[in-house]
């Protein structure tokens, strides 16, 4: 593996890895807990947009497009997964009776994955109002990653073929 490989791959599970370990590090239990988990949709619905237009407009001035799309969907998506697992987390701790199976933080992250693949083993579900409201937005910011990571990889494709950007 060239240096440039192993320097791209440490830019995406480095960041990876310390939000995940900081996930299972920070507590998410007593009074702060719904501040926390508040915080944390209230930046994936409003920093989450504008990072992926800002990190989408460097692909075009990137000197490695493809690597800096894969770099860009990366961070995005564990964002998003972390995210949602934070919130999920605080939300079945506070109110146990709106999942089915939801006990642990591991349990969260991985509902979380489960959500955002559109797995859905049925293992963990959302039974009440607010979880289902939670999944709900979690649902479409999930879809909305999948669209955007094919639009990166589009804008990659074509800055890496020298083709002017594309400004829509």
């Amino acid at each position: 593996m060239s240096t440039r490989a192993v320097r791209h791959v440490v830019e995406v599970a480095g960041p990876a890895a310390l939000v995940i370990a900081a996930y299972f590090v920070v507590p998410l239990t007593g009074r702060p807990a719904p501040l926390v988990a508040g915080a944390t949709l209230v930046s994936l619905t409003g920093l989450l947009l504008p990072l992926a237009v800002r990190r989408s407009n460097a692909i075009v001035a990137a000197e490695h497009p493809f690597s800096m799309a894969v770099r860009t969907i990366g961070l995005l998506a564990t964002y998003v997964v972390v995210g949602f697992a934070v919130v999920h987390f605080v939300l079945a701790d506070r109110m146990p009776e709106q999942y089915t199976g939801l006990e642990t933080k591991l349990d969260a992250l991985y509902f979380s994955v489960v959500a955002v693949t559109t797995v859905g083993f049925g293992d963990i579900a959302a039974v009440g109002q607010w979880a289902r409201g939670v999944m709900l937005l979690h649902l479409v910011i999930g879809i909305s990653l999948l669209g955007l990571a094919v639009r990166l990889t589009e804008r990659a494709f074509r800055t890496s073929r020298g083709d002017p950007p594309d400004r829509s």
